[in-house]
C-alpha cells in the first residue's frame, strides 16, 4: 500500500494563486487621463477592470453605434469619437430626472452631459474638456442616446441589467409583469457610422436630403409628443432637411404622400441603427403573441422600486 502522506515542508508547499476579480462586462479603461483639460493624447496601456463581479467602480466604457464626428477646421479631416466613458448617476442627476417642470429632452441632455467623463476614438485619444463634451452630447445620434440611457441605468442601479416593468395585453387587457435583461437587447449597426447627411430619391422623382437623427433633434419630437399634434410628421421633420433643394418644414413634410413617408422611414431605420427596445411576449390569459415595448423614458426605468413591487 503506497504512503500518501505529504512529506514536503509547509514552506515549500505550493501556494494557491491570488484570485483576480472577473470583468463582468465592458472593456478596460485606460488609467492615464490627459494632463490638461481639453487635450487629446495617447494614454499609457495600463488596463484596469471598471466593473467586476466583486465590486463596482464609478465609471464604465461604452462603444456607441454612431458617436461624435469632430472635424479639423484647418484640414477638414474628420475623427469619430465613439468610446464613451461614463460615471454612474448621483443625487444631482436623480433630482434632475424627477424634475417634471423641465422638458424631458432637456433634462436628459443635461444628465448625459454630466455623466459623460470623456469620449475616445478607440486609439487612445480622448476628449475631456467639459464644454466640448456638452456640445458633443447633442450631436450624438438618437441610437447613441438610447445606448447611453440603458448603460446609465445598468451602472447606476442595484438591479443592473435586470428590469421588471408592468404592461398590458393588447388583446384582452390583462396586466402583467415582464422581466428583461437590458444587456441582451439586440443592436442594429449603422450602415456608415461616418455618415450624417444622405439623399433619398422618391418614386415621384423628388430628392430628399436627410440627416441622421441626433439628440438635439429630439426636441422636435418631444414638443410634438407633449402637444399631441403632428407626432408622426415630427419624426420625419427631425430628419428631413431639404426636399428638391428647398428647406423642409411641417407643411412640406405633410404634403408628402404616405408611400413616400413610409419609404423615408424605412431608410431612416436602415441607416441609423439602434437598439431593439421591444421583447416578445405570450399572454398567459388569452395566448396572444405580441411585442412589448420597453419604455426607457418612464420614471420607473431609473426608479425601479416603483415598478418592481407586485
Amino acid at each position: 500500500m503506497s504512503d500518501t502522506t505529504n512529506t514536503e515542508s509547509p514552506t515549500s508547499a505550493p501556494q494557491p494563486p491570488t484570485p483576480k476579480p472577473k470583468v463582468a462586462m465592458g472593456k478596460p479603461v485606460m488609467s492615464s487621463y490627459p494632463a490638461q483639460p481639453g487635450s487629446i493624447l495617447d494614454t499609457t496601456p495600463e488596463p484596469q477592470p471598471f466593473i467586476t463581479s466583486d465590486a463596482r467602480t464609478a465609471a464604465g466604457e461604452l462603444e456607441l453605434l454612431g458617436g461624435y464626428i469632430r472635424e479639423d477646421k484647418e484640414t477638414g479631416e474628420q475623427t469619430r469619437f465613439n468610446i464613451a466613458v461614463m460615471r454612474e448617476m448621483s443625487g444631482h442627476e436623480e433630482d434632475l430626472m424627477a424634475n417634471t417642470k423641465m422638458e424631458f429632452a432637456r433634462r436628459l441632455n443635461i444628465i448625459l452631459g454630466n455623466c459623460l467623463e470623456r469620449l475616445g476614438d478607440g486609439k487612445g485619444n480622448y476628449i475631456t474638456e467639459k464644454s466640448e463634451l456638452s456640445r458633443a452630447v447633442t450631436k450624438l445620434t438618437s441610437a447613441d442616446q438610447t445606448q447611453m440611457i440603458l448603460f446609465l441605468r445598468i451602472i447606476s442601479t442595484e438591479e443592473g441589467v435586470s428590469f421588471r416593468f408592468k404592461a398590458n395585453c393588447p388583446q384582452c387587457g390583462v396586466e402583467f409583469f415582464k422581466n428583461v435583461n437590458l444587456g441582451e437587447l439586440k443592436k442594429r449597426p449603422m450602415v456608415n457610422p461616418m455618415e450624417r447627411l444622405y439623399d433619398v430619391s422618391l418614386d415621384n422623382g423628388k430628392n430628399v436630403r436627410c440627416k441622421i437623427m441626433s439628440i438635439e433633434d429630439e426636441v422636435i419630437t418631444e414638443k410634438a409628443r407633449q402637444s399631441g399634434q403632428n407626432i408622426l410628421s415630427a419624426g420625419l421633420l427631425a430628419r428631413v432637411r431639404e426636399i428638391d433643394g428647398q428647406p423642409a418644414g411641417f407643411g412640406e413634410v405633410k404634403e408628402l404622400r404616405m408611400r413616400d413617408r413610409n419609404r423615408l422611414r424605412s431608410e431612416f431605420e436602415r441607416r441609423e441603427g439602434g437598439v431593439e427596445t421591444s421583447t416578445p411576449h405570450i399572454c398567459t390569459a388569452c395566448n396572444t403573441q405580441f411585442e412589448v415595448d420597453i419604455d426607457i423614458t418612464q420614471r420607473g426605468f431609473f426608479f425601479p422600486s416603483e415598478t418592481s413591487n407586485a
